[in-house]
């Protein structure tokens, strides 16, 4: 209801109050007159009318206040629709920013994992390049530690071809090696022959001597046939038998002659292939390729777990 529904209904129930007032009074009060009867006859007529208006507003007022009543109840079931709508858009929004702000923490933690990760990655990179530095500088000292050994001028080459120059070294000096131990071994091998051919002569000569001395002392030296010494395969090119005394002896003193030069032929051959100091120097390089390339597999297997 309105405030102008309002003052017409108060205005009304004074109107109606008046009337009773009125009806009281002239119940009350007798009129003796005729002037009283038509007054009274006048009152009861605009009474009348003044009750059938109002009645009709009253009627009008009554379907206005339906009407109103209606549209109230209308509005409290939008206002109630739209209050649980409120409600549930507010639940919702709560929902939302719940989340945005559980993924605005996930995000802080995140970018904090990411810096700590960066940082990490950072410090393992320097330590990647001071390794790598260290491996450059060792490189180039290995490279010039092979050029003064191998007297070669300098050239200016990058890391990779000086390692590549290193390795190429190395492989050739260990195939020298190599090379060099085969020819120690043929001629310790050949040294060895030949002393186990010395003495097989030796024992030989020992044989004819201990021959001729018999033959001296029984006095047959002429009468007896002739003695085949042991021949072996290492040796058949060296003392055959004797059929007398002067050729015992004549092969006796050809023998210890021939014995003679091939101990001086093997110690002459001894002192011209003493190979010590070379081998010293093989051995050396050996040993310096071996820990350089032990230092290139460990500082690779550390970039390799670094990495």
């Amino acid at each position: 209801m309105t405030s102008k529904d309002i003052e017409e209904a108060e205005q009304m129930r004074c109107a109606l109050s008046a009337i009773a007032d009125e009806v009281q009074k002239f119940q009350n009060e007798s009129l003796s007159s005729n002037e009283a009867n038509d007054k009274i006859l006048h009152n009861e007529k605009m009474f009348s009318a003044a009750l059938v208006q109002c009645k009709s507003t009253l009627k009008l007022k009554q379907e206005q206040i339906r009407f109103l009543r209606q549209h109230l109840k209308t509005a409290c079931v939008y206002a109630k629709t739209l209050s649980v709508a409120k409600e549930r858009e507010t639940a919702s929004l709560n929902n939302q920013l719940n989340n945005t702000r559980s993924e605005y923490w996930d995000l802080v933690k995140q970018e904090k994992d990411k810096n700590k990760l960066i940082h990490d990655l950072q410090a393992e990179n320097e330590t990647i390049r001071s390794n790598l530095r260290y491996l450059n500088n060792f490189i180039q000292l290995g490279y010039r530690g092979l050029q003064n050994i191998a007297k070669d001028k300098l050239e200016d080459f990058s890391t990779l071809k000086q390692l590549q120059k290193i390795i190429f070294f190395c492989g050739q000096y260990y195939a020298d090696y190599c090379n060099e131990s085969e020819k120690c071994r043929q001629l310790e091998q050949k040294n060895r022959f030949l002393n186990s051919k010395l003495r097989i002569l030796e024992s030989h000569l020992e044989i004819a001597m201990n021959d001729q001395r018999y033959s001296n002392g029984n006095g047959k030296c002429m009468d007896m046939p002739m003695k085949q010494l042991p021949i072996s395969k290492q040796c058949c090119n060296s003392v055959c038998a004797v059929s007398s005394e002067s050729q015992i002896g004549h092969r006796c003193c050809i023998n210890m002659r021939e014995i003679r030069l091939n101990r001086q032929i093997l110690v002459n051959n001894k002192k011209k292939i003493d190979l010590t100091s070379h081998l010293s120097t093989v051995k050396k390089l050996l040993h310096d390729q071996d820990t350089l390339l032990k230092d290139l597999k460990s500082l690779s297997n550390q970039i390799n777990v670094e990495l």
